[in-house]
């Protein structure tokens, strides 16, 4: 989620950032990319700093329906909402599998997490291979 912190300018669509992410993920000069997500894990020991440093409830539920949906204004306000890191997360991974991430891709392998399980993303032939290992 740091890495997220940093980016600038992310597209008005989830769609859009999924593509701004890898991209920004792929251009670090490596063949083998990990990309490790936050495991929410209630409670936390963090939850009572979280709380006062948040000014809305961060459990309240949020869903990525799709590549077209408008980003929330304030990614960063958004990012702590537990619920809204969830979803980019499942989204992320589910649109990275798409073919036109090939290009992107490339010969890199990319190995991302969520919550116990990690997969492995790959371009093979012009498809993208996401492997559960």
């Amino acid at each position: 989620m740091f890495f997220l912190h940093l980016i600038k300018d992310l597209p008005a669509t989830f769609g859009n950032c999924a593509r701004v992410i890898l991209a920004k993920l792929c251009a670090i000069n490596s063949s083998r990319i990990e990309i490790i997500f936050d495991k929410i894990i209630r409670p936390s020991i963090k939850d009572c700093h979280r709380d006062k440093r948040s000014s809305d409830d961060r459990t309240t539920t949020f869903n990525i329906t799709g590549p077209s949906q408008k980003r929330p204004v304030n990614f960063l306000q958004a990012l702590r909402n537990d619920s809204f890191k969830d979803s980019l997360v499942k989204f992320l991974l589910q649109q990275w599998q798409e073919h036109h991430f090939t290009s992107i891709i490339g010969n890199k392998e990319i190995y991302a997490n969520y919550n116990d399980d990690c997969y492995l993303f790959k371009s093979v032939s012009g498809q993208i291979i996401k492997e559960q290992i």
